[in-house]
């Protein structure tokens, strides 16, 4: 049975300049294992720029992003 209580996704002030009229900013958000949600409001670029600190494609300027607990900045490679 999955950990109801830690966060599979966390976000902590995060901030991405992507050269939009202002960068990406997300201050928090907790994803728990098998939980859905929606995210609105972003442009497809904005979007992208999140599913890539997400994936660890990129880093955050600022801030912290943890996916099961371990932070996407100490992830090397793919594997």
């Amino acid at each position: 049975m999955p950990d109801l209580s830690a966060a599979a996704i966390r976000i902590r002030d995060v901030q991405k300049d992507y050269r939009a009229l202002r960068p990406l900013r997300v201050r928090e958000l907790d994803v728990r294992e098998g939980e859905s949600i929606a995210l609105l409001g972003f442009d497809r670029a904005a979007a992208e720029v999140l599913v890539n600190l997400l994936t660890a494609a990129t880093v955050p300027d600022a801030g912290r992003i943890e996916i099961f607990g371990r932070p996407t900045v100490d992830i090397q490679d793919a594997d």
